[in-house]
């Protein structure tokens, strides 16, 4: 018995290291097709994100969907959605990669939630955004702050045509962040209020556009930036750069 349980050792070692064959024995405990194996693992990893990387993207497993879709159709995707972890997945798989036909199956047997709306913005896909519009939905608040938060102009127009709610920060997020365009827009628009300690903070993050625009726009207290770019902390930032062009600026504001 001994012998036999030392020679199964390693090949019971070498299943349990192969994630692929894994995922077909999993298949088959919860009655799915062989087919969707490759989607498994991933759709379980991005149920089970934690919140602060709920809106980040998953190159591999886009890749092997685009694979899957290119021999199957979405309805095919439907015993996914009897299992609720699998069905999470999917779901936040869809609007983070902008998969519109798939949110609309998952959306056909659930109802659209808030998140639905922010995990779409927040990667910029404005065809999802229109899609949740023209299903009648109310506009979540945060859109627009998704878009800035993430550098994701189109999002921002989209919402401010739109009228959506605006954060009093935004531009100052977008300025502490180094994001010209959106920080232009924003300003362009008189949209969202400004506070010069995002002046400070673009300095010290070596954004030399965003302190050039800001110049230009007589927004800072020169001086003060001057200040903050000769002290220690910018130093060890490495953003020498920075400490440069502040001190050019502040003598011929």
């Amino acid at each position: 018995m001994g012998l036999t349980t030392s020679r199964a050792a390693p090949a019971i070692d070498a299943v349990l290291r192969n994630q692929e064959l894994l995922a077909v024995i999993a298949l088959y405990q919860r009655g799915l097709p062989e087919s969707l194996a490759p989607l498994v693992p991933g759709l379980r990893r991005m149920a089970q994100r934690p919140k602060q990387r709920i809106t980040t993207t998953d190159p591999d497993l886009d890749a092997r969907f685009r694979t899957w879709q290119s021999a199957h159709s979405v309805e095919e995707l439907a015993p996914l959605m009897r299992n609720s972890t699998l069905q999470t997945g999917l779901r936040r798989f869809a609007l983070l990669h902008g998969h519109l036909e798939v949110v609309a199956f998952v959306a056909a047997a659930t109802r659209v939630v808030d998140w639905d709306w922010h995990m779409a913005a927040s990667n910029g896909h404005t065809s999802v955004l229109d899609w949740l519009e023209a299903s009648g939905e109310p506009h979540p608040r945060g859109l627009m702050e998704c878009g800035v938060s993430n550098n994701q102009l189109a999002v921002v127009i989209w919402a401010h045509t739109r009228q959506l709610d605006v954060a009093l920060n935004l531009r100052t997020v977008a300025a502490e962040q180094g994001y010209l365009e959106i920080l232009r827009y924003l300003d362009a628009h008189s949209l969202s209020s400004w506070d010069p300690i995002a002046v400070s903070i673009a300095a010290e993050r070596g954004h030399l556009d965003v302190l050039g625009f800001l110049h230009a726009k007589h927004v800072a207290r020169w001086s003060r930036l001057l200040q903050i770019c000769n002290s220690r902390s910018l130093e060890q930032s490495g953003s020498s750069q920075s400490t440069q062009w502040s001190a050019s600026a502040a003598f011929t504001a």
